[in-house]
């Protein structure tokens, strides 16, 4: 089951919360969500209707499942045919409903119930149909050993040594792709191997063909500001700083917009200090920095270059806000009436479908910045971090003063999973500030995260390294925050002995593989990693290749400093390994860790 499916589901019969006072009383259609007995009653005329119909699915889809564990074939497929129906109601009649982009992965999970209920009642030929359509909609992170076992045994029913015939019949098409779906050294791939051998072996090493070349090849380009910073890097990184003035007047010259702008004033004011001082007239450039930046790595550093601190440069003015804008289409009108009525509601079940309401508002250039303070505000409210953030980030864009204010740090940056962290943090002999710093980066304390790449969960793990990490981890239980995090923390553990201590170097692995990082040092000639590098940090992270790790490193260095800066106002019992902020040489040298407090591990 989904966390928005668990949540539900485990919340349908709380109390209901205080409603907010920024709201008139809660719609009545609102109210009849918080109960399963009013979901039927909602009509098709609501605004709330399709919620309706996806919590009765989602009940449906629960109780199938619950049916199939039970053995109960015949009623596992008949909810899971009503939970269908419930989803197909949606598509019928709300044609602006944000559940419209995940309907087809609910049916195709309905899909695999009927068809593992088919299966255990013989059904060889409805058995394979209901998988390939399951499969078809679904990701293949969902599946189990043990579904895909009963869709080789309906594939083997039907069609006889099925995995030898790729070109033949569908079965073996799908069997190599779902053997390709868990790492080699997996639990699930095991299973497999161990009830199936004849088609892992003969499925998992089938080599495709080349794909043939291409006589037309397109190039991407470059923008233009990447492309003449790119050419500044490289003196950068040799230490000539001389030579880059009048490179980086003319960056600031041409490109006065660009999204690199704050870093080429800070480099500027560093070429020009004075046996490490800071000349009165390069004062400016940095304090521009802080300025309009406060809350960035450069703003970060460029406020140190003062002797100040970034927090000196926010406004403690709460923002105001506005409650709707005029350049909101009409259905991001509708979306954002719908997330405000459940908010109102005060139950955090509907809270998270308020979530799937905002997501249909996207922060845009037109938008008042006034209601931007409003979007996020609504975000932060639904439990929505990543949503919040990426209007903040909006805000910063544009430069606007909402951007600069203590409002802006506590949006962005949240304190989540604290206990969690604690606790995984002192086993592993970590700093829980910089394990914190590291998951607020990766997935915006999202449980359910799942990037393009295949990254699971709060800490973003790919499954083939958790696997490297604990052989013993199965996919489902990557997915679940206890487990994700001890993964997670157990790989930065080993990052951070594969780099003796450094944590800007195991920062950039955990991001980009500990190989590239590697190769980045030899390349830079970084050779001493214990007692001071070759090579300054910051001139290391402005000489990466790779545009995300570069961002990534520089975000963690940032959220750890803000995270020092909250943590003691906002959490009670730190460990006495939290101090504050710490000087940046510390994420740049070896670190060798305390041994592990029983006392401050355990503190929550």
């Amino acid at each position: 089951m989904s966390r928005v499916s668990g949540m539900i589901v485990g919340l349908i019969f709380a109390t209901l919360g205080a409603a907010s006072t920024a709201f008139a009383e809660v719609p009545k259609d609102v109210r009849q969500l918080k109960t399963a007995s009013g979901w039927l009653k909602v009509r098709e005329t609501s605004l709330f209707f399709d919620h309706a119909q996806a919590l009765l699915a989602r009940r449906l889809q629960s109780q199938a499942e619950t049916a199939l564990g039970r053995r109960r074939w015949g009623e596992a497929a008949s909810r899971a045919r009503e939970a269908q129906q419930h989803w197909l109601r949606i598509q019928q009649h709300v044609s602006s409903s944000p559940w419209l982009k995940r309907i087809a992965e609910e049916m195709g999970r309905a899909d695999l119930v009927m068809a593992q209920a088919h299966s255990a009642q013989k059904k060889m030929t409805s058995a394979r149909e209901a998988f390939e359509r399951g499969w078809d909609r679904v990701p293949f992170s969902i599946a189990t050993a043990e579904s895909i076992s009963a869709y080789f045994s309906a594939c083997q029913k039907l069609v006889p040594n099925f995995w030898k015939d790729l070109a033949g019949n569908s079965c073996a098409g799908w069997a190599r792709r779902l053997i390709g779906a868990f790492p080699k050294q997996s639990v699930e791939r095991a299973e497999l191997s161990k009830k199936w051998p004849e088609v892992v072996d003969g499925l998992s090493d089938v080599l495709l063909p080349a794909a043939a070349p291409r006589v037309l090849q397109s190039y991407k380009v470059p923008d233009e500001d990447v492309a003449a910073w790119d050419a500044i890097v490289p003196k950068l990184r040799e230490g000539r700083l001389r030579a880059v003035q009048s490179p980086l007047r003319d960056f600031l010259e041409n490109y006065p917009r660009s999204t690199l702008r704050q870093k080429a004033r800070y480099w500027l004011g560093i070429s020009q200090l004075e046996d490490g001082e800071v000349p009165e007239d390069v004062k400016p450039l940095f304090e521009k920095v802080a300025q309009e930046s406060p809350l960035s790595f450069y703003g970060l550093l460029a406020a140190r270059q003062l002797g100040k601190n970034p927090e000196d440069y926010l406004s403690s003015a709460a923002p105001a806000e506005k409650m709707t804008d005029l350049r909101l289409h009409p259905s991001e009108a509708l979306a954002l009436r719908k997330a405000e009525a459940l908010l109102q509601s005060g139950d955090p079940a509907l809270a998270e479908l308020a979530q799937m309401e905002l997501r249909e508002i996207r922060p845009k250039d037109g938008h008042e910045s006034e209601f931007l303070v409003r979007l996020a505000n609504l975000n932060r409210q639904a439990g929505s971090h990543l949503g919040a953030f990426a209007v903040v980030t909006e805000l910063i864009q544009r430069g606007a003063k909402q951007a600069t204010t203590e409002w802006a740090a506590k949006i962005i940056f949240p304190i989540e999973r604290w206990s969690l962290v604690l606790e995984n943090s002192g086993l592993r002999r970590l700093d829980p500030v910089w394990v914190l710093s590291l998951m607020k980066q990766e997935s915006a304390f999202d449980v359910g995260a799942l990037s393009s790449s295949g990254a699971v969960g709060l800490m973003q793990v790919m499954p083939a390294t958790a696997v490297e990490t604990d052989p013993k981890i199965t996919r489902a239980a990557l997915s679940e925050h206890s487990s994700n995090i001890r993964v997670g923390t157990t790989y930065m553990s080993q990052m951070l002995d594969r780099f003796r201590g450094n944590i800007a170097l195991a920062t950039a692995a955990y991001n980009a593989g500990p190989v590239a990082v590697e190769r980045w040092m030899r390349d830079f000639g970084l050779k001493d990693v214990e007692n001071g590098l070759s090579l300054g940090m910051v001139e290391f992270i402005e000489s990466i290749p790779y545009k995300e790790t570069r961002d990534y490193v520089g975000s963690i260095i940032r959220n750890y400093y803000w995270y020092s800066r909250r943590l003691p106002q906002e959490v009670r019992n730190l460990p006495k390994s939290i101090a504050g902020p710490q000087p940046l040489q510390y994420f740049w040298v070896r670190n060798v860790p305390a041994p592990a407090s029983g006392s401050d591990a355990s503190q929550k």
